[in-house]
């Protein structure tokens, strides 16, 4: 699953992964080097150097792979919302909410996730946009999914209801399954609830207790969050479903400053 973003964090995983593959690289030309030399010197301990070398070339390629992987798929969701705005005739009102991408992805929701706010603006201004709440209740939940803050602004400003459920779930949701947390902080700063509920039970502060976000689920309990809510089809509270020590303390009853 590719994820776009606006976060710090983000920003500080491709930096990380950055770091890996630069030090991958040194550690294979060393051990490498090493191996050559031991081997050439008739010394013990080539092969072991050589497995480390291995390693450190299989870890590269691994991290190389995922960065790039990522770039890629940015690079055709922006390609492929750029030729369906090429192709947007300027008299025809319902482009913008009937036009898909090869994937089946529509331009708003693309215009979301790789965060043209332009494009959005002019989806906004169309005619006939106010009968289109679902559409951008959609992009919302995809700006929210991919952390594009912007976007979010955007949307929220222009009367995007934060709370509304579409598909079953909602913004915050999004935010909460995707580990967005400067996205779920706008959202419950313009307004979200914490406690809303997907189609299937469960509130934000669940996925976060159940992905291990100790970030996100400070953040819910700050903004109301009740982790005594329990899963009406299932009877599972939040701390059912974390296998995290420290989410379990978060989310165990205690005064609310106990869990800044």
């Amino acid at each position: 699953h590719v994820r776009y973003s606006a976060d710090a964090g983000e920003a500080a995983a491709v930096s990380v992964a950055a770091w890996v593959m630069t030090l991958c690289a040194v550690g294979m030309l060393v051990n490498g080097v090493l191996a050559l030399s031991r081997a050439l010197a008739h010394r013990a301990g080539a092969p072991m150097l050589a497995v480390w070398a291995v390693f450190f070339l299989i870890l590269g390629c691994g991290a190389w792979v995922l960065t790039t992987h990522g770039d890629e798929a940015a690079r055709e969701d922006a390609a492929a919302l750029r030729a369906m705005v090429d192709a947007w005739p300027a008299d025809d009102a319902e482009y913008a909410f009937q036009a898909r991408s090869e994937n089946g992805e529509s331009l708003l929701q693309l215009a979301a996730k790789t965060g043209r706010t332009d494009v959005l603006r002019r989806s906004l201004s169309q005619p006939n946009a106010a009968a289109h709440a679902d559409d951008f209740q959609t992009a919302l939940q995809t700006a929210a999914e991919c952390g594009q803050l912007d976007t979010l602004r955007l949307l929220l400003d222009s009367a995007v209801r934060g709370d509304a459920t579409c598909n079953g779930t909602t913004a915050l949701h999004a935010a909460a399954v995707n580990g967005k947390l400067k996205a779920a902080e706008l959202l419950l700063e313009r307004g979200a609830t914490a406690d809303m509920t997907d189609a299937d039970g469960n509130t934000p502060l669940m996925h976060a207790a159940l992905n291990e976000d100790v970030p996100m689920v400070k953040l819910l309990l700050k903004h109301g969050a009740n982790p005594a809510y329990k899963n009406p089809q299932d009877g599972r509270d939040a701390a059912s479903m974390t296998r995290s020590e420290e989410v379990e303390q978060l989310l165990a009853p205690q005064d609310n400053d106990d869990r800044q």
